[in-house]
């Protein structure tokens, strides 16, 4: 039997102690006041900007350990693209996170869905009696309006499907409008080097 273990498990593995850490669609649609993307007016030919949509929470933290997961999504040309992080459980330090795969969003009837790889804690294997990089899936299917992103969220662990596996309403409110400059990057290029950057420390171990 395949023992789930989610208690500290540092994702960078700083330290001695196990401490836990936490692509193409359909023309997205905008909420009111959010601007469309700008034309270029010059001659030559440019690549169009990556443009941030907005970051989405349900997180819920006491100032050190956080639960929950955020979603963070761009627009590049008639693309969405965007990355999720968080773990259902407390925990301290950075997050597990999550390119979206398979995201799409209807032009009309707003209806969002998405899946993702992670890696949030270790899973102890009795067949080899080691500690192992859980291998979980999240899957999305809802809608995004109104500034909040709704649906049901499932989460599994491939290594433990029988009993690792749990299906939620969950409720994602917009923190960061879009326009963060922060947050956008010039060319399609830019985006994904940050993207694999926080992915090569954070994301998935399978």
């Amino acid at each position: 039997m395949t023992i789930r273990f989610l208690a500290l498990v540092a994702v960078l593995g700083a330290t001695g102690c196990l401490q836990e850490s936490v692509s193409s669609g359909d023309k997205l649609v905008r909420s009111a006041g959010t601007p469309d993307l700008a034309v270029n007016s010059t001659p030559h030919i440019s690549e169009p900007a990556v443009k941030l949509v907005g970051v989405y929470s349900n997180t819920k933290s006491d100032g050190t350990h956080s639960s929950g997961f955020r979603i963070k999504l761009w627009k590049h040309n008639d693309n969405l693209l965007g990355l999720i992080s968080g773990s259902p459980l407390a925990i301290s330090g950075d997050l597990p996170t999550g390119r979206l795969n398979d995201l799409h969003l209807d032009q009309e009837t707003k209806q969002l869905s998405f899946n993702a790889r992670l890696s949030m804690g270790k899973t102890y294997d009795e067949k080899s009696g080691l500690w192992v990089w859980s291998r979980d899936t999240l899957q999305f299917d809802g809608k995004l309006e109104g500034g909040s992103i709704v649906g049901m969220l499932i989460s599994a662990d491939a290594n433990c499907p029988d009993t690792c596996y749990e299906k939620q309403k969950a409720v994602f409110r917009i923190t960061v409008s879009d326009g963060a400059s922060m947050d956008e990057f010039s060319t399609y290029p830019e985006w994904e080097r940050y993207v694999n950057e926080i992915l090569a420390r954070r994301g998935p171990r399978w």
